[in-house]
């Protein structure tokens, strides 16, 4: 990631967040005005806003960077697996990439894909993805399948 985007992200999520505190400010003086709130409290209150802000930037960080033109970007090139068979296309399988469940059509030079089998994504075609056969199991190691099918224990299919 780019310094540049970061320093993008930090400023929307800034700018986003200054109409609630001062909207929060507002507030604050009105209690302070009729005497609800002393001004300690409210600007305790005040404060405790602001550092809540700035506690959950590191959080929603990547949702205030800017849009990309390509939503792909950030799946293709990601290893997953499959958690049943990805026929050729126009038939699709499920595949697990990370912690998510995504349809999946194989890529057209792609040798057959079967449950279990190490996936690489090359490309997104609206909710679905473009797979292809990884023919080395241990670089799908870091995707390896949450939700296994019943009655299989690892990806070779030994029964449970």
């Amino acid at each position: 990631m780019e310094a540049g985007e970061t320093r993008g992200a930090l400023r929307r999520y800034t700018l986003l967040q200054l109409p609630g505190a001062a909207l929060l400010a507002l507030a604050l003086w009105y209690g302070v005005e009729r005497e609800w709130l002393s001004t300690r409290v409210a600007v305790l209150v005040w404060v405790a806003w602001v550092v809540k802000d700035a506690l959950l930037y590191p959080a929603l960080r990547l949702a205030y960077l800017p849009d990309r033109d390509d939503p792909g970007a950030t799946l293709r090139g990601k290893p997953g697996v499959a958690r049943d068979p990805v026929p050729a296309h126009p038939g699709e399988g499920y595949v697990h990439v990370g912690p998510e469940l995504w349809r999946a059509i194989r890529d057209d030079a792609s040798p057959p894909i079967d449950a279990g089998d190490a996936v690489r994504v090359r490309d997104v075609r609206g909710m679905r993805l473009v797979v292809e056969r990884i023919p080395d199991p241990g670089v799908a190691s870091s995707a390896a399948d949450p939700h296994p099918a019943p009655g299989r224990s690892e990806r070779r299919g030994v029964s449970g």
